[in-house]
């Protein structure tokens, strides 16, 4: 047989197994990925049909795009715990679960080793899990508009992250592990609670784009971070439009 084909069986097996339980699994996924239901279900039931005679079956296209796509976007749905069907979500690169009521991010999160993009702004988060250091591939990160108080000292792991917007929470620091973000370009931390930046923050020599607006700097910190920074947009006030 060959190994696209075996592949291709493995993947319907993993979503097939567990019979009524997992059409209604999959019917759950079909919601997610905006797939039409009856259509969906209807498939789900001819395979384990084919199961139950034979190991082969008719491969169904639509399942082995569920199981492999790339992105996915869950905004905008009234959320408040992170739907547990996207652990089958496998090969995900994007996830997006803005403007929901998530007040924890409660998923393994570290099973997504590809992803690459994280939207989890617009929620009602107070902390993020260790396990975001486990994302290994991450490029971007955007948490604002959340609740956080403190990040995980685990996000030092990020080694590949370029963006991190963290603006309109209540951090009140931040971990010394943020600078061994040595690819970070763009750091938005706007409208949170910060007096100071960590010491050494020129370890941060990428850093392009600094947006520290509304939060409590002294102007001994203010030029303190200008001149470890001296290849940095760094900004502290809203710049007027002249009329």
């Amino acid at each position: 047989m060959a190994e696209d084909q075996i592949e291709k069986e493995n993947v319907m097996r993993l979503l097939l197994s567990g019979q009524m339980e997992s059409i209604q699994l999959g019917i759950e996924i079909a919601h997610a990925s905006q797939i039409d239901i009856e259509d969906f279900k209807q498939d789900i039931e001819i395979a384990f049909g084919f199961f139950s005679k034979s190991a082969h079956y008719p491969f169904n296209k639509k399942l082995y795009g569920v199981y492999f796509k790339k992105e996915l976007d869950l905004s905008k749905r009234d959320l408040t715990v992170v739907p547990s069907q996207i652990k089958y979500f496998r090969h995900l690169e994007k996830l997006n679960l803005a403007h929901n009521k998530l007040k924890v991010f409660s998923t393994d999160i570290s099973q997504f080793k590809g992803l690459t993009h994280l939207e989890l702004s617009y929620n009602l988060l107070t902390s993020l899990p260790a396990e975001i250091g486990e994302l290994s591939q991450l490029i971007e990160l955007k948490v604002s508009h959340n609740q956080l108080v403190k990040l995980p000292l685990e996000i030092g792991k990020l080694h590949v992250l370029e963006s991190l917007f963290l603006d309109h929470n209540d951090l009140e620091s931040l971990p010394d592990e943020i600078l061994n973000l040595s690819r970070l370009s763009t750091l938005l931390i706007s409208d949170n609670k910060l007096q100071s930046l960590p010491a050494q923050v020129k370890s941060l020599s990428k850093l392009l784009f600094l947006i520290l607006v509304n939060n409590s700097f002294s102007v001994e910190e203010k030029e303190r971070i200008r001149e470890e920074l001296p290849k940095s947009q760094v900004l502290f006030e809203l710049r007027r439009q002249k009329l």
